[in-house]
């Protein structure tokens, strides 16, 4: 390329000389034309996918050392005076490694700083000037959570700051079962690939697809508001994967109000016959779910989580864990056993995945409580098609006619996977009758007969009495059977009002007075008894006792005395006996009224002697 001088233009960047009291900024016109012509030229496709640099010093010491040689330093003029204007218009630099410094007229590079707000600009100190905000573009996915873009404008040579500003957004859920946003980026490339989430978390804003076995790199920047990391505020942005905070509401949504909260409780009660120290499900949480708080009251049971029925436990699974902060497929899990037995498992959540809460048995009552909430608008949540009623055939009607009632169990469940979940989240919709009346056409009248009577007679034959009526029969709820008139049973035959009966046979005799026995010794006092013999009513003559026995036998007795009886003889049963007990114990024994039948039976001999 030409200098400036001999194509006749105005000396600038391609002048042949440089004065010191300027630094040139611009391309002259002379310049600008050849450059065009070369790049119009087939020279120019050299320049083709080459990344060009400006030679333009950019820094104070780079300025000095192009015009005064490598040796050059610049110089700190701080606390000179000089206001900013000066150190963009005139360079200090030294050839003597910072020992005097010279003013010279070098202009300060373009874009160097000369205060904190400010830079330089054509030997000018300028401050940096940003445009407005522009408004936030439209959200980058159609549906689900995306990214929303503004930007401003640097209207000066340098500024400090971003250029851009993101935000999440959300403007509707996506349709259950529609396809996620990779699902739609692999699509979009060809119908055959399936989307595959890098585990590198420094690849996953890459654009990855696997056809066969093996994922391929289809492009190095994902769109923007690609879900990355491992919580739902990392989204890619310009191919990287970076947080964009944002206030989260009480069930989870970035920037919500708590308007589209919903609420879902239950409680875990059960009684077990046998205690079989095994893992029980308490409740599925899906994902998505946030503030979910699990309670148990003091119990020798342990509270465990795992993300799937037949994967392994975040704790309390083969071992029991200690309180502390555990994590669970990204979410942060607070688990707290207290000394008095009782358990808190805290998630702040939103969930990535299903969590699975369960207990592990260790005695025969069971009493866990839960709640957590759920963002109805979300894309993996919809309470309205996501989860839905499911029951078992009814049951027989326990009547034949006369109005029953029949009753079926019913279960709330997800659409997806059939677990049983929480009742309150098929709430959205209509709930199913759990009962319904069955056989509610009218019964023919019939006899109801009551209860037998006792017998009319004590002993002999008697009568047994009942009521009978002619019925028509009703459901319980409806009273029970209602009494009509008796000529619209007369097609039946009606049952006995009366029967015969006999308890037993009325007895035929009766005791009569025999005289007192004989005394029951033969000397000193006794006792006597009146004798009964049992008499016919009839025939007044002795019969078998047999014939009385229905008849309370009369009882008397009464004292009696006889010739006082002979002193007894006053000796030893055992001379050995009695003389060993006096030898041990002493006489005082002999005079014992406790022990009287030791000195007048047993030893009367002995004790008289000590007398």
């Amino acid at each position: 390329m030409p200098h400036d001088e001999p194509a006749g233009c105005r000396p600038q960047i391609m002048g042949e000389k440089i004065p010191h009291s300027f630094w040139p900024t611009d391309w002259s016109s002379c310049s600008r034309m050849a450059f065009d012509e070369f790049l119009r030229s087939a020279g120019g496709s050299c320049l083709e996918k080459v990344v060009v640099t400006s030679s333009k010093p950019t820094s104070k010491i780079a300025v000095c050392r192009e015009f005064y040689g490598s040796l050059a330093t610049e110089c700190n003029r701080s606390g000179s005076g000089d206001d900013d204007d000066d150190v963009c218009s005139s360079l200090t630099c030294s050839l003597d490694g910072g020992v005097t410094c010279t003013k010279t007229s070098l202009l300060a590079p373009d874009g160097m700083a000369c205060n904190k707000t400010s830079v330089c600009v054509n030997g000018h100190c300028v401050p940096e000037v940003w445009s407005s905000w522009s408004k936030y573009d439209s959200c980058s996915m159609s549906c689900g959570r995306g990214v929303q873009k503004r930007r401003r404008r640097c209207k000066s040579l340098k500024c400090s700051g971003k250029s851009f500003q993101y935000r999440l957004c959300h403007i509707q859920a996506c349709p259950p079962g529609s396809d996620t946003s990779r699902q739609v980026t692999c699509a979009s490339y060809n119908s055959h690939w399936k989307p595959y989430l890098h585990l590198d978390p420094r690849l996953q804003c890459q654009v990855w697809c696997v056809r066969a076995r093996e994922p391929v790199k289809l492009a190095d920047r994902a769109p923007d508001g690609l879900a990355c990391g491992n919580d739902d505020q990392h989204v890619c942005v310009q191919g990287k994967c970076v947080r964009i905070r944002c206030e989260i509401d009480d069930c989870g949504v970035c920037g919500g109000n708590g308007s589209s909260c919903a609420s879902v409780s239950g409680r875990f009660l059960r009684r077990y016959t046998r205690v079989r120290f095994i893992h029980r499900l308490v409740v599925r949480v899906p994902a998505g779910a946030s503030r979910i708080r699990v309670e148990e009251e003091n119990s020798s049971n342990y509270l465990a989580l795992k993300s799937g029925l037949h994967s392994n436990f975040f704790f309390n699974g083969q071992a029991i864990a200690n309180s502390g902060i555990y994590s669970a497929d990204g979410a942060s899990v607070i688990y707290q056993r207290n000394h008095d037995h009782s358990e808190t498992i805290f998630i702040k959540g939103p969930t990535l995945r299903p969590l699975h809460i369960m207990v592990l048995v260790q005695e025969n009552a069971v009493n866990v409580s839960y709640r957590y909430q759920l963002d109805r608008r979300s894309d993996s949540i919809s309470l309205r098609h996501d989860y839905v009623w499911t029951y078992t055939e009814w049951s027989a009607c326990p009547r034949s006619c006369g109005g029953g009632r029949q009753t079926r169990q019913l279960v709330c469940k997800e659409t997806a996977t059939g677990f049983p979940v929480a009742s309150s989240l098929c709430g959205g919709g209509e709930t199913p009758t759990a009962s319904r009346d069955c056989n509610v056409q009218p019964c023919e009248p019939r006899w109801q007969s009551g209860e037998w009577t006792t017998c009319s007679a004590s002993c002999g034959v008697g009568q047994r009495r009942r009521v009978v009526t002619c019925v028509e029969d009703r459901d319980a709820r409806r009273g029970g059977p209602k009494k009509v008139s008796k000529r619209r049973c007369s097609s039946e035959r009606k049952p006995k009002k009366k029967k015969k009966c006999e308890i037993q046979s009325c007895p035929t005799g009766t005791w009569v007075d025999n005289g007192w026995q004989p005394c029951s010794i033969t000397c000193g006092e006794g006792k006597q008894w009146k004798s009964f013999v049992c008499q016919s009513t009839v025939t007044e003559k002795e019969v078998a006792m047999s014939e009385c026995a229905s008849v309370l036998l009369p009882s008397a007795v009464r004292g009696c005395s006889m010739p006082s009886c002979p002193p007894r003889e006053c000796r030893d049963e055992s001379e050995y006996y009695c003389r060993t007990v006096l030898a041990t114990v002493g006489s005082w024994i002999c005079d014992s009224s406790d022990m009287s039948y030791f000195s007048e039976r047993d030893c009367c001999q002995s004790c008289l002697a000590t007398r």
